[in-house]
């Protein structure tokens, strides 16, 4: 156990599943109140419960909230939350993320994100 993260507060973006859901438990059982977030609320509150499990005796917690942290809204309210209930951010893991599509001039249309700047699976030529 680290000294490091007992006491402190945390909030992990895309805090849910994978990498993200990873770090909130190391954070967590370490002794940290970890606030997780992802656009899928029912999602968090499930893995809150799961990591609160792993977590206990440990001092720390999981807090999960649903937010939308791709429009502007989205970020105001994760703010607006984690205000409500803490005076202090210690720790801001920003895991967050979401499939941005290239548009192509010459076709209008979406490529696939490994698409941009080489050739898509359904054309031979590069751009």
């Amino acid at each position: 156990m680290f000294d490091t993260f007992h006491g402190k507060v945390a909030l992990v973006t895309g805090g849910s599943i994978g990498i993200g859901r990873m770090i909130a438990e190391g954070l967590a059982v370490n002794g940290c109140k970890v606030y997780i977030t992802s656009r899928k609320e029912d999602a968090c509150l499930a893995t809150a419960a799961e990591l609160n499990e792993i977590a206990a005796g440990t001092g720390g917690e999981v807090i999960g909230f649903g937010s939308d942290l791709s429009v502007v809204e989205g970020c105001e309210s994760a703010v607006e939350y984690i205000s409500k209930h803490e005076d202090k951010l210690h720790i801001l893991i920003n895991n967050a993320g979401a499939t941005v599509r290239a548009r192509d001039a010459r076709t209008a249309r979406s490529d696939p994100p490994f698409a941009l700047g080489g050739a898509s699976p359904d054309r031979t030529h590069s751009r």
